[in-house]
């Protein structure tokens, strides 16, 4: 497994959500997982600032958990309507949002948990 594809599952990206995202293609999704072609600097960048966005998500969620029922079943603009007052970042894609909502979740009971990503 690629760095690419590691980084990409942890942000919550499907290789949909990472064509959108990236502006490309399916296809040139699959290679940068696959190792076929290199990943340009350009999509390296923007993926290191998404996981940090992710990260900065996931303390958002986590510091405010105590006035949110946590609720598995909420969208994404569920989730960016309930947490936008406290900063979280507006540009994050959907299966992002998912992922820091879900992580926070888990980082709430275990707040260890945050460091060990």
């Amino acid at each position: 497994m690629t760095a690419f594809k590691e980084i990409l599952g942890a942000c919550g990206l499907s290789h949909n959500d990472a064509a959108n995202y990236f502006d490309t293609s399916i296809d040139s999704i699959k290679s940068w997982c696959s190792g076929r072609r290199s990943v340009p600097d350009g999509v390296w960048n923007e993926l290191h600032e998404l996981f940090h966005k992710v990260q900065d998500a996931i303390s958002i969620m986590d510091r405010h958990n105590n006035r949110y029922e946590f609720d598995t079943e909420l969208e994404a603009n569920d989730i960016r309507d309930e947490f936008s007052n406290y900063g979280l970042p507006d540009d994050m894609p959907d299966g992002a949002l998912r992922r820091a909502f879900h992580v926070a979740k888990i980082v709430a009971p275990n707040p260890s948990f945050i460091e060990k990503m």
